[in-house]
């Protein structure tokens, strides 16, 4: 097993709607997370990629758009 190590480097909010009751966050990027780790332990170079998660209300608003970029690294 390769070990790796992974870091918020940046972050960037949006907010839509003001937030209220149970609120579920969702990223769908999950394929791109998975490259991005083959990446890194096949080069063994640092990398850097963003992925986005939303803020999703009860009845299926967005409230909210989060952007963060990924730094990794095999170890």
């Amino acid at each position: 097993n390769q070990k790796i190590s992974m870091l918020v480097l940046n972050q960037k909010s949006q907010f839509t709607k003001k937030a209220t009751g149970t609120i579920t966050f969702k990223c769908e990027q999950g394929q791109l997370v998975n490259e991005k780790i083959k990446e890194a332990l096949q080069t063994k170079q640092g990398i850097s990629f963003w992925v986005q998660s939303k803020g999703i209300d009860e009845n299926g608003d967005v409230v909210g758009i989060y952007d963060f970029e990924w730094t990794l690294k095999a170890k």
